[in-house]
């Protein structure tokens, strides 16, 4: 029996030995995927790569809103006293206008009073111009003085004052502006002076007047005495301008 079995296992042996040294079938059809297999577990992290180039500046956005005001500081310490600043010309007031031929009224007078009981007087054209700044105050304490531009066609900066007189070429007559006040009022007279007897002057009622520009400046108590104590001469309009700043407060009518 067991050489049986010998044979049985020889052969088959034999059969398997023959089968093996064959020729190769042709490969069969490949098989269906698997089902994937289970995640591993993750890995280990890496080390950090290098930092990469800095990129191109994006489009400026929208302005935001204002945000809220903040809280007010605390008031900073009081500055030093300033030097005391020249004397200002609160108590200077100017009034400039200009007087036509037609606004030369006949007749007034201007009268001089020679002595106690006699006067010497004299006819005029007249024109009354109202200065709210004369006050009886100003009258009794301060200055009111007038000036005008003798020179009108050439040189209208020039202020002359009043009274003025002016020697005609013919030397037989005298022109002369005066004033007078009142208080709220300056009146303003033009008249002729004879020189020469035997000389035929100008008819006044009639004689055209050339337009005269005025300038009245009215100056109370307290700059009045300032004036005194500078030694300013109150007829020399360039230095009393210079003193109080009269043009700055010029009031053209």
């Amino acid at each position: 029996m067991k050489r049986l079995n010998y044979y049985f296992f020889t052969f088959i042996a034999a059969a398997l030995i023959f089968t093996s040294c064959g020729k190769t079938g042709a490969v069969g059809p490949q098989g269906t995927t698997g089902a994937t297999g289970a995640t591993g577990a993750t890995g280990a992290t890496g080390p950090t790569g290098a930092t990469g180039a800095t990129g191109a500046t994006g489009a400026k956005g929208a302005t935001g809103p204002t945000g809220a005001t903040g809280a007010t500081g605390a008031t900073g310490a009081t500055g030093a006293t300033g030097p005391t600043g020249p004397e200002g010309n609160a108590n200077v007031q100017t009034t400039v206008f200009s007087v036509t031929n037609a606004q030369w009224l006949w007749n007034s007078q201007y009268e001089f009073q020679t002595s106690p009981s006699s006067y010497t007087e004299y006819f005029t054209r007249y024109c009354d111009n109202s200065i709210a700044g004369i006050t009886q105050d100003i009258l009794n304490e301060g200055e009111v003085m007038v000036f005008f531009t003798p020179n009108t066609s050439s040189n209208t900066n020039q202020w002359a004052p009043l009274p003025y007189e002016f020697t005609d070429g013919s030397g037989n007559f005298n022109y002369e502006i005066a004033f007078e006040t009142n208080v709220g009022t300056v009146r303003l007279h033009y008249f002729f002076v004879q020189l020469v007897a035997s000389a035929t002057i100008p008819v006044l009622a009639t004689y055209d007047i050339t337009t005269y520009q005025f300038k009245v400046v009215v100056i109370s108590g307290t700059l009045t005495d300032a004036l005194r104590r500078n030694n300013i001469n109150i007829n020399d309009y360039n230095a009393l301008s210079k003193f109080t700043n009269a043009y700055t407060r010029k009031n053209t009518l």
